[in-house]
């Protein structure tokens, strides 16, 4: 493994605290792609540093729970939680995950699973429509209709 290569692994292994030798089973929740997988840190952090754009959290997962919540803080990692705290929508519901059968027997019986890893695309903390490079409606619609300020439309006079 060449050190360029080791050096971003422990980069990533080290910004969302993932152990990047740990080949034990995790559940990994992709979010807005659905559903949840099991994989391993080692995997994830090489996930991780192929994909720059993705940051990874992890929420624990109560025993005995058929469904874990996950709320729109919840997928920032711990250490920009406090960025966004104080954020309206901090508190809000984005998924709520069913958790496999085998998944809570396992978690039930041997304490296995107790965490789930959330990838979500990595945004800034505080990120708005005005610093976001995607036009909206109403910017493209001006964009469309460059020059026309009183709001209403004017139609091409008929050719004919």
């Amino acid at each position: 493994m060449s050190q360029a290569s080791t050096d971003s692994s422990l980069r990533s292994a080290v910004k969302f605290d993932l152990d990047e030798k740990d080949k034990s089973d995790i559940l990994v929740y992709r979010y807005r792609q659905g559903g949840i997988q099991t994989s391993s840190q080692e995997k994830l952090c090489k996930e991780l540093d192929k994909e720059p754009g993705l940051r990874c959290s992890k929420i624990s997962i109560p025993r005995g729970n058929s469904r874990v919540e996950v709320h729109h803080g919840d997928l920032f990692p711990e250490s920009q939680r406090d960025l966004v705290r104080d954020k309206p929508n901090f508190k809000s519901s984005v998924a709520s995950i069913m958790l496999p059968f085998t998944v809570r027997i396992r978690r039930m019986l041997f304490n296995q699973h107790k965490d789930l890893y959330i990838v979500s695309p990595d945004t800034s903390p505080n990120s708005s429509p005005a610093t976001s490079k995607h036009p909206t409606p109403s910017q493209t619609w001006q964009d469309q209709h460059n020059g026309e300020h009183d709001g209403t439309m004017q139609t091409e006079p008929d050719p004919a």
